[in-house]
Protein backbone atom coordinates (compact mmCIF):
# COMPACT_ATOMS: atom_id res chain seq x y z
CA UNK A 1 0.00 0.00 0.00
CA UNK A 2 0.95 3.38 -0.94
CA UNK A 3 1.93 5.97 1.91
CA UNK A 4 -0.63 8.50 3.26
CA UNK A 5 0.20 12.15 1.30
CA UNK A 6 -1.58 15.37 1.58
CA UNK A 7 -3.64 15.67 -0.80
CA UNK A 8 -5.28 12.38 -0.41
CA UNK A 9 -8.67 11.04 0.34
CA UNK A 10 -8.85 9.07 3.39
CA UNK A 11 -10.01 5.72 2.94
CA UNK A 12 -13.13 4.26 5.37
CA UNK A 13 -11.72 3.50 8.87
CA UNK A 14 -13.55 1.46 11.55
CA UNK A 15 -11.79 0.94 14.31
CA UNK A 16 -12.44 -0.35 17.58
CA UNK A 17 -10.68 1.80 21.23
CA UNK A 18 -8.85 -0.06 23.94
CA UNK A 19 -12.44 0.49 25.74
CA UNK A 20 -14.84 -0.66 23.17
CA UNK A 21 -15.59 2.47 21.77
CA UNK A 22 -16.35 2.21 17.64
CA UNK A 23 -14.76 4.66 15.31
CA UNK A 24 -15.94 4.70 12.03
CA UNK A 25 -15.11 7.98 9.55
CA UNK A 26 -18.12 7.75 7.40
CA UNK A 27 -20.29 9.16 10.45
CA UNK A 28 -17.95 12.44 10.73
CA UNK A 29 -17.89 13.60 7.41
CA UNK A 30 -18.61 16.86 8.66
CA UNK A 31 -15.84 17.26 11.09
CA UNK A 32 -11.94 18.00 11.23
CA UNK A 33 -9.98 14.47 11.73
CA UNK A 34 -6.75 14.93 13.90
CA UNK A 35 -5.10 11.24 13.72
CA UNK A 36 -1.86 10.64 16.36
CA UNK A 37 0.21 8.10 16.28
CA UNK A 38 1.86 7.67 19.20
CA UNK A 39 4.59 5.02 19.99
CA UNK A 40 4.04 2.69 22.81
CA UNK A 41 1.77 3.77 26.08
CA UNK A 42 4.47 3.49 28.45
CA UNK A 43 6.07 6.73 26.63
CA UNK A 44 6.16 9.54 28.71
CA UNK A 45 6.51 12.01 26.19
CA UNK A 46 3.27 10.34 24.41
CA UNK A 47 1.45 10.80 27.54
CA UNK A 48 2.41 14.54 28.00
CA UNK A 49 1.24 14.85 24.58
CA UNK A 50 -2.10 13.27 25.30
CA UNK A 51 -2.60 15.36 28.09
CA UNK A 52 -2.14 18.73 26.08
CA UNK A 53 -4.75 17.50 23.87
CA UNK A 54 -7.14 16.84 27.09
CA UNK A 55 -6.92 20.17 28.60
CA UNK A 56 -7.49 21.42 25.31
CA UNK A 57 -10.41 19.06 24.12
CA UNK A 58 -13.12 21.62 24.76
CA UNK A 59 -11.90 23.89 22.20
CA UNK A 60 -11.22 20.77 19.90
CA UNK A 61 -14.84 19.65 20.25
CA UNK A 62 -16.62 22.67 19.65
CA UNK A 63 -14.55 23.83 16.46
CA UNK A 64 -15.30 20.26 15.08
CA UNK A 65 -12.26 18.77 14.83
CA UNK A 66 -12.54 14.88 16.35
CA UNK A 67 -8.83 12.96 17.79
CA UNK A 68 -8.57 9.73 16.82
CA UNK A 69 -5.07 8.20 18.54
CA UNK A 70 -3.28 5.49 18.23
CA UNK A 71 -0.48 3.24 20.18
CA UNK A 72 1.59 0.35 19.33
CA UNK A 73 0.22 -1.61 22.33
CA UNK A 74 -2.61 -3.54 23.63
CA UNK A 75 -5.39 -2.80 25.41
CA UNK A 76 -4.29 -3.56 28.52
CA UNK A 77 -1.38 -1.59 28.40
CA UNK A 78 -2.98 1.26 26.89
CA UNK A 79 -5.56 1.01 30.26
CA UNK A 80 -2.73 0.89 32.46
CA UNK A 81 -0.93 3.89 31.64
CA UNK A 82 -2.73 6.35 28.96
CA UNK A 83 -5.85 4.95 30.04
CA UNK A 84 -5.21 6.35 33.20
CA UNK A 85 -6.41 10.00 32.07
CA UNK A 86 -10.05 9.20 30.89
CA UNK A 87 -9.49 10.78 27.65
CA UNK A 88 -12.82 11.50 25.81
CA UNK A 89 -11.16 10.83 22.79
CA UNK A 90 -10.72 7.61 21.15
CA UNK A 91 -7.38 5.34 21.55
CA UNK A 92 -7.00 2.69 19.43
CA UNK A 93 -4.73 0.14 20.65
CA UNK A 94 -2.69 -1.36 17.47
CA UNK A 95 0.21 -4.16 18.81
CA UNK A 96 0.55 -5.45 15.60
CA UNK A 97 1.09 -1.76 13.49
CA UNK A 98 -1.59 -2.33 11.01
CA UNK A 99 -2.55 1.02 10.72
CA UNK A 100 1.12 2.20 11.21
CA UNK A 101 2.00 0.66 7.96
CA UNK A 102 -1.04 2.02 6.72
CA UNK A 103 -0.40 5.17 7.30
CA UNK A 104 3.59 4.75 6.74
CA UNK A 105 4.44 5.43 10.66
CA UNK A 106 8.47 4.66 10.56
CA UNK A 107 10.62 3.52 13.20
CA UNK A 108 14.44 4.58 13.35
CA UNK A 109 16.70 3.82 16.44
CA UNK A 110 18.18 7.30 15.96
CA UNK A 111 15.07 8.46 17.06
CA UNK A 112 16.12 8.03 20.95
CA UNK A 113 19.37 9.41 20.15
CA UNK A 114 17.69 12.56 19.13
CA UNK A 115 15.16 13.06 21.59
CA UNK A 116 17.94 12.80 24.07
CA UNK A 117 20.09 15.91 22.51
CA UNK A 118 16.61 17.59 23.61
CA UNK A 119 17.82 18.36 27.65
CA UNK A 120 14.54 20.12 27.75
CA UNK A 121 11.85 17.95 26.52
CA UNK A 122 13.64 15.19 28.56
CA UNK A 123 13.77 17.06 31.59
CA UNK A 124 10.11 17.95 31.33
CA UNK A 125 9.46 13.90 30.88
CA UNK A 126 11.33 13.11 33.82
CA UNK A 127 8.62 15.43 36.29
CA UNK A 128 5.75 15.34 34.20
CA UNK A 129 4.38 12.17 36.34
CA UNK A 130 4.60 9.65 33.27
CA UNK A 131 8.58 9.18 33.41
CA UNK A 132 9.24 5.74 33.02
CA UNK A 133 11.88 3.59 31.33
CA UNK A 134 10.13 1.18 29.93
CA UNK A 135 9.42 2.93 26.86
CA UNK A 136 12.75 2.65 26.21
CA UNK A 137 12.87 -1.11 25.29
CA UNK A 138 9.84 -1.34 23.03
CA UNK A 139 10.05 -0.53 19.57
CA UNK A 140 11.87 2.40 18.48
CA UNK A 141 8.26 4.09 16.54
CA UNK A 142 8.47 7.82 15.53
CA UNK A 143 5.15 9.45 15.86
CA UNK A 144 3.25 11.09 13.34
CA UNK A 145 0.35 13.70 13.20
CA UNK A 146 -2.33 13.75 10.15
CA UNK A 147 -4.74 16.86 10.02
CA UNK A 148 -7.53 15.96 7.76
CA UNK A 149 -10.02 18.23 6.47
CA UNK A 150 -13.59 17.85 6.35
CA UNK A 151 -14.64 15.44 3.36
CA UNK A 152 -11.65 13.20 4.17
CA UNK A 153 -8.73 15.23 2.79
CA UNK A 154 -5.99 14.56 4.05
CA UNK A 155 -4.04 18.62 4.31
CA UNK A 156 -1.05 17.70 6.81
CA UNK A 157 0.92 15.21 7.30
CA UNK A 158 3.77 15.30 10.34
CA UNK A 159 6.34 12.25 10.45
CA UNK A 160 8.37 13.22 13.38
CA UNK A 161 12.35 13.02 13.70
CA UNK A 162 12.17 12.02 17.00
CA UNK A 163 10.25 10.51 20.33
CA UNK A 164 8.86 14.21 21.82
CA UNK A 165 8.01 15.75 18.50
CA UNK A 166 4.25 16.47 17.14
CA UNK A 167 2.06 19.18 15.84
CA UNK A 168 1.78 21.79 18.81
CA UNK A 169 -1.83 22.47 20.59
CA UNK A 170 -1.00 26.04 18.53
CA UNK A 171 -0.24 24.40 15.34
CA UNK A 172 -3.39 22.61 15.77
CA UNK A 173 -5.10 25.53 16.38
CA UNK A 174 -4.06 27.66 13.64
CA UNK A 175 -4.91 24.91 11.26
CA UNK A 176 -8.80 24.64 12.69
CA UNK A 177 -8.78 28.20 12.20
CA UNK A 178 -8.54 28.08 8.69
CA UNK A 179 -10.96 25.46 8.38
CA UNK A 180 -13.47 28.40 9.03
CA UNK A 181 -12.50 30.44 6.62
Amino acid sequence: MAPINKGDVLTQLSLVTYDGKVFDSSEHKDSNLLLIFFRDATCPFCNMHLKELLDDYEFFRSNHLEIVTFFASTSEEIQKYAGKMSVPFYIVPDPELEFYKMFDVRQSKMGLWKTLCKPIAVIKAMFSGFFNLKSMTKAPIIPSDFLISKGGIVDIVHHSDNYADHLSISEIKHWLSKQHT
